[in-house]
């Protein structure tokens, strides 16, 4: 008995003699690239312990404390690819990190085609049609919200129709704060055309990369880059989506009871008598309990404009497919948006075909057709943010929340002589309904010949034709 506990007694005292020394065991060394330069800011993970991580200074190198001498290491840093190397009990571990292959091989369209990313000189963004459709809409300025770097979206509306964003590239300020948009290489006001059709959207944001499209790039130029076909088998895509608009946010506004006593604390202040004031305590008290006479009201016109949702489909069919010399992409697509405030909606429909031959090995021709029909309704007396005083939403914010909706069946307007007679739900519901209706059709072709003789020149002859 008395040799087993001089026994676990040692064993104790070794096995705490030896964590410090499990504790203590430092490992250092340089990250490098493949031409043997620091790579800065590389982070060093012990055994997967992100909390535990170290980073490498402006040199390179890093110094790191690990409880376990047989550890894994992992050394990554952004654009190479992750390296794990077990310690073994090393004091001195250097590693060299290999550039990312995708990253190398990525090609960004520019002003003048297509380039690697590795090998771009000038500010440039790109999202693809994956990122780009994260958050359905049937919106793309509404799309690149938050997405690209550099590009700054701003939107002031959200009436059906007319609920796109604005876009500037480095702040409103930039150029003459105006972004060029070009689509398929031909330059063209921005497109109310179906997300579904975007291959990708590039941002050229300085006067390197955007220095081909001349002056009219100096707000930026965004290059729209549509879908085409590819060698492959005929493929038929499918996609729906649902949604549902309303209000995030709207301020509290007065109700009857409190717009008659704040307007009586206004005369009160003024010294006006109270007998004199607009409201006596018999108005107040039938706003607020109710008029048997239908003269006063506690009426919320704005909760009575708005609708608490409304929805928007999106309904997109493709086939794309083609073989080595001829391709082909197809897409019909249709997008139907309700407003938030009654008979105001919009309903696009949109058509796309691309077309891509190869007339001999370095001749090819690519044809490209589009139509969209769009047609956007909304009351006579407008919803949005025209007309002034006539417009709905502007009536509702001027009329007085003391008054009723109708009386003895008819609307009651506010009989307000500076602003014209309010009653926003009559100028919604009785004034008639404006339709804008749009058809656009928009074609571009384009004939590129590599020259056989020069690797790497092409001519391209392009053309296109539109019709609003």
């Amino acid at each position: 008995m008395k040799r087993l506990l001089f026994f676990i007694v040692r064993l104790a005292t070794f096995l705490v003699l030896s964590l410090p020394a499990y504790a203590q065991h430092v490992v250092s060394g340089k990250v490098m690239d493949a031409e043997r330069e620091p790579v800065i800011g590389a982070a060093v993970i012990p055994d997967g312990n992100i909390h535990k991580a170290v980073t490498t200074d402006l040199n390179g190198f890093y110094t790191i404390t690990i409880s376990n001498p047989n550890c894994i290491l992992t050394f990554s840093a952004l654009g190479f690819a992750s390296l794990e190397r077990s310690v073994n009990g090393s004091a001195v571990m250097d590693v060299v990190l290999e550039i990312e292959a995708q990253e190398m091989e990525e090609v960004v369209k520019v002003a003048y085609g297509s380039q690697k990313k590795i090998n771009l000189t000038g500010s440039v963004s790109q999202i693809g049609t994956k990122d780009l459709k994260i958050a359905p809409s049937g919106n793309v300025s509404s799309l690149l919200s938050g997405k690209l770097p550099g590009l700054v979206s701003r939107q002031s509306s959200g009436q059906p129709g007319a609920d796109g964003a604005s876009l500037y590239v480095r702040g409103v300020g930039a150029g003459d704060g105006q972004i060029l948009v070009v689509v398929d290489g031909v330059v063209r006001s921005f497109p109310d055309i179906s997300p579904d059709e975007i291959e990708s959207i590039t941002i050229l944001k300085d006067a390197t990369s955007a220095a081909a499209y001349g002056v009219r790039a100096s707000g930026g130029v965004m290059l729209i880059t549509t879908k085409h076909g590819s060698e492959q088998k005929p493929t038929i895509s499918v996609s729906s989506s649902f949604t549902l608009s309303a209000n995030t946010s709207f301020p509290e506004f007065l109700d009857g009871p409190g717009y008659a006593y704040w307007y009586n604390k206004a005369e009160e202040m003024d010294n006006v008598p109270l007998e004199s004031r607009r409201f006596s305590q018999e108005e107040i008290d039938r706003i607020t309990y109710g008029d048997p006479e239908g003269v006063y009201a506690n009426t919320d016109w704005l909760g009575l404009m708005f609708k608490g949702g409304a929805p928007s489909f999106t309904n997109n069919i493709s086939f794309s497919g083609g073989s080595s010399n001829f391709r082909y992409f197809a897409s019909v697509g249709a997008y139907n948006q309700q407003g938030i405030i009654k008979n105001t909606s919009y309903d696009r429909y949109n058509i796309r075909m691309n077309l891509d031959g190869d007339i001999t090995d370095n001749l090819s021709l690519t044809v490209g057709v589009s139509g969209r029909l769009s047609e956007q309704s909304e009351p006579g007396l407008t919803a949005g943010k025209g007309n002034a005083w006539a417009s709905v939403f502007q009536q509702a914010l001027l009329m007085y929340p003391y008054l009723p909706e109708t009386h003895d069946g008819l609307p009651v307007g506010s009989l307000n002589g500076t602003n014209g007679n309010q009653n926003p739900l009559a100028a919604r519901d009785l004034s008639g309904a404006q339709t804008f209706n749009s058809t656009v059709i928009e074609t571009n072709a384009a004939l590129r010949w590599k020259v056989p003789w020069i690797p790497g020149l092409q001519l391209r002859v392009s053309g296109s034709f539109d019709k609003s």
